[in-house]
């Protein structure tokens, strides 16, 4: 078996992630029959580039060690392909971990490997890009822009006071009508902010879209209301329970394929990695087209 571990040496705000994963290598894996090399990432789309190196190059499984956008760029390249994507979550949200109930303490996400439990879970696509995760538009990505992160934290108490300016945030966006089409059907909603979700979690524990499944070929659509700056604490207590769709208002559709119309250019991120998207947003999925590693008990 030859395995590479692609690293984010700063992943999570540390600085010891690549000494972290040698070390985790060596305790788990140090007796096991194989080949396993660790690499670290120089910077942006670096994971990409070794992941298609590793494929190139005959690895069977390739580990992505960092957060959910060294998750997206390894998992990106190994769609559709033969080779296995383990993951080691060293980042703060870690959402695709957390919603395939992938450990996060390394040790213990790297017996996975050792099991070779591998599920085929699905492809999310928006305007071309894969995510893994979630992707979407308005508030999300305007908080994804600003701060290099999602809305809703894994720790909330960073939203309040390592972020100030993160209120100036959630008052400049305002809701704005939204027509979809979801397969044959169309939808008009008011949305503040609109999240395609392929799991359940949403950057961290919080759960955006409890009824997705990551292997059933659909995609949640998860459409924010109007929501005051006092009604914060209220939908991240929601969303920390598991119970955001009893918020009124809320809405949560599912389905293989949307287009939303829009015109000119639309900030949009893609777990969490912000670009720009010009003209209709599409969103299908390719049904278990990856596969990854995942704990034996993992039903879905």
């Amino acid at each position: 078996m030859r395995v590479l571990f692609i690293v984010n040496p700063l992943a999570g705000g540390r600085h010891d992630s690549a000494a972290l994963v040698y070390n985790a290598v060596s305790s788990v894996l140090g007796r096991e029959e194989g080949f396993f090399r660790v690499k670290t990432t120089s910077g942006p789309g670096h994971g990409a580039v070794l992941a298609q190196e590793a494929l190139d190059r005959g690895f069977e499984c390739v580990v992505a060690c960092g957060g959910d956008a060294t998750v997206n760029e390894v998992a990106g390249v190994l769609v559709g392909s033969p080779s296995v994507l383990g993951i080691l979550p060293l980042g703060r949200a870690n959402s695709l971990a957390r919603g395939l109930q992938i450990p996060l303490e390394a040790d213990a996400a790297l017996t996975l490997i050792k099991g070779w439990n591998i599920r085929g879970v699905d492809a999310g696509v928006f305007c071309g890009k894969f995510f893994f995760g979630s992707a979407g538009f308005g508030l999300d990505a305007g908080f994804a822009c600003k701060y290099s992160r999602l809305f809703f934290a894994s720790r909330p108490r960073e939203f309040c006071t390592r972020h100030p300016g993160a209120f100036r945030e959630f008052l400049r966006h305002k809701t704005e009508d939204i027509s979809i089409k979801v397969d044959n059907a169309f939808v008009k909603v008011k949305s503040l902010s609109l999240t395609a979700s392929n799991v359940a979690n949403y950057g961290g524990p919080a759960l955006m879209a409890p009824g997705a499944d990551p292997a059933d070929g659909l995609i949640e659509l998860s459409i924010m209301p109007a929501i005051g700056p006092l009604t914060v604490p209220v939908v991240w207590k929601k969303l920390l329970g598991g119970t955001i769709t009893s918020l009124k208002g809320f809405r949560s559709i599912k389905g293989r394929d949307f287009v939303i119309p829009r015109g000119g250019k639309t900030v949009a991120h893609v777990d969490g990695e912000v670009f720009e998207c010009t003209g209709d947003i599409k969103i299908s999925t390719v049904q278990r087209g990856l596969k990854v590693l995942t704990s034996a008990s993992l039903t879905f």
